[in-house]
C-alpha cells in the first residue's frame, strides 16, 4: 500500500477540527477526502424497501449486530443486569487496579456523552407520534443495544494502553488497531501525532487546536513523499523540524517531546 493510501486514515480523523487558516489547504483537503466520504456515506445510508417501507442499511446492521451479540454472548444483557448493579457499587472494586476512575464514575461518564438533549427530544416525539408501538421498539432496541455496548466496553478494557505513570487510554481507535493487527499483518500504516502530552506542571505541550493546521502540512507532505518520518511503538511520528512551527512560542525540546516516544515506558 502506497505512503499517499496509507496516510488518508489520519487525515480524515482531523477534517472535524477547527479551520484557522488559508482556504488553500482546506480546499485540497476537502477535494481529496470529499469523493471517499461521499461514497461511504451513500453506501452506508443506503435504503433499500421492507414492506414497502425504506429502511437504511446502517440500521439493519446495528440490528443485526445487536441480535447476533445478543445470542452470541447467551443474552448477557439480562444475565448481567445484576453484576452490572454490583460493579456500580463497588463490590468489585480494587484500589491497586489500573486506571483512573471508578466503576461509577465510568458508568457516569458514559451516560453523559451517550443521553443529551436530542436523545430526550427524538423520544419525546417518537412516543407522540407513534404511540405504543413506538414505545415497544425503542425499548427492544435498548435491550439489544446494550449487547452491543457490553462487546463495545470490554474491548476497550481489553486492548487499552497503561502507561507507567498510571494513566490509561482506549477507545476504538485502539482495539480496532490492536485488535486487527493480532489477526492481520497487511493493515494500513497510521501517522501518529501526539498533540495531548503534558509536561510536569500539568500544561500541554501543543498550543491548541487552532494550530493543528501546521500537522495537516506535514500529513500532505508525508503522503506526497516530501518529508520523511520516524518509526515508533505507536506508529510513524514527523522529526521536529518538518513541523511549521513559525510565530509560535514552542521550544525546539518541546518539539522534540512532542515527537518521540520513551520505548521503555511505553513496554512498561
Amino acid at each position: 500500500m502506497s505512503i499517499r493510501k496509507s496516510g488518508l486514515t489520519l487525515l480524515g480523523l482531523f477534517i472535524s477540527m477547527p479551520v484557522f487558516a488559508d482556504s488553500g489547504i482546506d480546499s485540497r483537503i476537502n477535494e481529496a477526502i470529499e469523493p471517499f466520504a461521499n461514497a461511504v456515506a451513500g453506501f452506508i445510508f443506503l435504503s433499500f424497501p421492507i414492506a414497502g417501507v425504506p429502511i437504511p442499511f446502517v440500521l439493519v446492521w446495528l440490528i443485526a449486530g445487536a441480535v447476533f451479540f445478543t445470542f452470541y454472548f447467551r443474552f448477557i444483557n439480562f444475565r448481567a443486569f445484576r453484576h452490572g448493579f454490583q460493579l456500580v457499587r463497588g463490590d468489585y472494586s480494587d484500589p491497586n487496579a489500573p486506571g483512573e476512575v471508578t466503576h461509577f464514575q465510568a458508568l457516569a461518564t458514559a451516560l453523559s456523552g451517550t443521553v443529551g438533549l436530542g436523545n430526550i427530544a427524538g423520544v419525546a416525539i417518537a412516543v407522540s407520534l407513534g404511540g405504543p408501538g413506538a414505545t415497544f421498539w425503542m425499548i427492544l432496541a435498548g435491550l439489544l443495544g446494550m449487547s452491543s455496548k457490553f462487546v463495545e466496553c470490554t474491548l476497550g478494557v481489553k486492548y487499552r494502553n497503561e502507561y507507567a505513570d498510571g494513566t490509561v487510554s482506549g477507545g476504538p481507535m485502539y482495539y480496532l488497531s490492536k485488535g486487527l493487527a493480532a489477526r492481520s499483518d497487511k493493515l494500513p500504516k497510521i501517522f501518529h501525532v501526539n498533540w495531548f502530552r503534558q509536561n510536569a506542571a500539568g500544561e500541554f505541550l501543543w498550543p491548541g487546536f487552532g494550530e493543528n493546521l501546521r500537522v495537516l502540512r506535514w500529513i500532505i507532505d508525508r503522503c506526497e513523499n516530501r518529508v520523511a518520518a520516524n518509526e515508533t511503538p505507536i506508529g510513524f511520528l514527523p522529526n521536529p523540524a518538518d513541523i511549521d512551527t513559525t510565530d509560535l512560542d514552542i521550544s525546539a525540546a518541546t518539539m522534540q517531546a512532542l515527537t518521540s516516544i520513551d520505548r521503555a515506558q511505553w513496554r512498561a
